[in-house]
């Protein structure tokens, strides 16, 4: 390496390490302003309710190695419970009915619920939705 190419190199090196620097933080910041995730964090058991009647997935689980689901409209009112605590920058809340038998009676089909390795269903909320949705008090 010739001399001249070894003081540029010498003289650049700080530069590129702060503009890396000042490059990690931009992301971070651009992601805590513009991204679509959790900006809470969210603790199991935190309840959820619908203000209004919203389509939602509802996925099923079973005692195999399937999952399966379904869209179903729910009334305003509908309580929700997070499944497990949700960290920030997360994607989506996991969440269970809070009356979760009645919940099945109401909305999950009966061949479903009454199959033998039929094993509950759960609820994902989008963070936005999970945002607009959040009760004050965690009761589960």
């Amino acid at each position: 390496m010739s001399t001249r190419k070894k003081l540029l190199f010498t003289a650049a090196w700080p530069f590129l390490f702060v503009g890396a620097t000042v490059g990690v933080w931009a992301y971070g910041l651009w992601l805590l302003v513009f991204s679509r995730r959790v900006r809470k964090p969210i603790l199991r058991g935190q309840t959820f309710t619908l203000p209004r009647s919203l389509a939602l997935d509802v996925t099923t689980h079973w005692r195999a190695p399937f999952t399966d689901g379904f869209k179903q409209l729910l009334p305003a009112g509908t309580r929700l419970v997070a499944a497990e605590d949700v960290p920030v920058g997360a994607r989506a809340v996991l969440c269970v009915p809070a009356d979760e038998r009645a919940f099945e009676r109401s909305f999950v089909p009966v061949e479903v619920r009454e199959d033998p390795k039929y094993a509950g269903c759960s609820i994902s909320l989008r963070p936005a939705q999970a945002e607009s949705f959040r009760d004050s008090g965690v009761e589960w």
